[in-house]
């Protein structure tokens, strides 16, 4: 519970971080350029991310996905208004957030519900009129991957690539062994960019083994 205190905490406080920086250049992840509507809503589903990983731990996959786009509201107060003073604010808000968990952990209901809270509170500052009913958001926890010890899986499943992730990892946690990476990679053509949505296939069953042969009579 504290945790998710934190992670709340945390949340309200880089809700105001941005908003005054008017429509200049600004630098983020995606390095430096014009501080846009699309590269707010960036930064502020980076802000997500990078809380809930500080809460669950770095080995969990967190992707926000928001359907709107901010407005730029000017500061009318402001001396010699210019629009170049102002902050970004949703007239409302469809938000989807993701959650992978990593090979062989689970979210309890109970921590699941403490972070839907924590970031519904978060959405909600980013709203021009503080209304809930204006607020729609949508929490999705995968199904995780199993354990690096388990060998094989029994149906198709799909996994949110993650910074760091290769071939033979991914092989090695659903798949029990690196040696069945090219399956990954012929199901998804491509590079493994982190947010990309992949196919793990199953395995191919093994082949029944084969009765010996009768003991001739004596």
């Amino acid at each position: 519970m504290l945790r998710a205190i934190a992670v709340a905490a945390l949340l309200l406080s880089l809700a105001a971080c941005g908003q005054g920086l008017g429509r200049g250049i600004v630098i983020d992840s995606g390095g430096i350029g014009m501080n846009t509507p699309e590269r707010y809503v960036r930064r502020l589903q980076e802000r997500v991310r990078e809380a809930i990983r500080d809460d669950l731990g770095e080995a969990w996959g967190v992707q926000l996905r928001i359907a709107e786009r901010p407005l730029w509201i000017p500061d009318r107060m402001a001396h010699g208004a210019t629009g170049e003073s102002g902050e970004w604010r949703f007239e409302r808000i469809t938000a989807t957030l993701e959650l992978v968990p990593p090979p062989g952990q689970r979210l309890a209901d109970e921590k699941r519900a403490e972070i839907e809270r924590a970031i519904a509170d978060y959405l909600l500052t980013q709203l021009e009129r503080r209304d809930r009913a204006r607020l729609s958001l949508t929490l999705e926890v995968s199904t995780p991957a199993p354990a690096a010890a388990s060998a094989g899986v029994s149906g198709e499943r799909s996994y949110v690539v993650q910074p760091g992730d290769t071939l033979a990892d991914l092989s090695t946690a659903f798949y029990g062994s690196p040696q069945h990476w090219r399956r990954i990679a012929e199901a998804n053509p491509g590079e493994l960019t982190p947010g990309r949505r992949i196919v793990i296939p199953p395995l191919p069953a093994a082949p029944a083994a084969e009765p010996p042969p009768p003991s001739e009579p004596r």
